[in-house]
């Protein structure tokens, strides 16, 4: 946007709007929405950073609104104009760092997912007070190594049913308390880790949403049926 004839530009103000069910995500809440000040004459360019949390098409429109003035004090007037829609393609990608991906997202952490392997992934980001949170999700050749691996990390700790799938909590050896809280399901083996266990509960049930809503997992809860004896 240049502005050689009609005098300054004052605080011009760029913004990426996505579709409400948009498979892109900023970086951060402030990372779609940019602020600048130019004189007469002065160009600009302002760039806009997303990442993948699902596949499928996305369409993108880029907005700038700004305030004229035709010298000081005045007078001014406020201007708008937007880039014509876009369409974005995210290809399909492994369904783990997508659930993951989402998972963080919606509990409002932005940090990208590691793959650390081909049946590995893993996102790690600080959140409030410092806490850092974060989860892993591995995939095992089948339901019964899941199941091995499962029973191996518990050792004698109480099992205990997150949804329908068993699961345990561990307290960490560390300054900061950390609670991991881990669930199998079917070959999967997920853990969740953070300060506090609610969040650690939370960051679990967004985990088990994204695999449901990607096809990773079939949605399931444990339904508990009342014993009623006859006299």
């Amino acid at each position: 946007m240049t502005n050689a004839d009609c005098g300054q530009i004052g605080q011009p103000t760029y913004q990426l709007l996505l579709e409400p069910s948009s498979i892109l995500a900023p970086i951060s809440l402030l990372s779609i929405t940019n602020y600048r000040a130019l004189a007469s004459g002065e160009s600009d360019t302002a760039s806009f950073q997303l990442q993948a949390i699902g596949v499928g098409e996305v369409a993108l429109r880029a907005t700038a609104s700004f305030e004229v003035h035709l010298g000081y004090p005045g007078p001014a007037y406020w201007a708008f104009d937007s880039s014509q829609p876009l369409s974005a393609t995210v290809p399909p990608t492994h369904q783990e760092a997508v659930v993951l991906q989402q998972a963080a997202y919606e509990i409002g952490c932005y940090q990208q997912v590691d793959t650390i392997n081909d049946s590995t992934y893993q996102f790690q980001c600080t959140g409030g007070a410092g806490e850092t949170i974060g989860a892993t999700l591995e995939r095992f050749t089948d339901e019964s190594a899941a199941q091995a691996a499962f029973t191996d990390r518990r050792d004698t700790l109480p099992l205990v049913t997150f949804r329908c799938y068993d699961a345990f909590t561990r307290a960490m050896d560390d300054p900061a308390g950390t609670i991991q809280h881990i669930w199998q399901a079917e070959s999967l083996l997920v853990t969740t880790y953070h300060q506090r266990v609610t969040d650690t509960l939370t960051l679990s049930d967004a985990v088990y949403r994204a695999a449901v809503r990607n096809g990773l997992l079939v949605a399931c809860d444990r339904v508990f049926v009342p014993v009623v004896q006859r006299p």
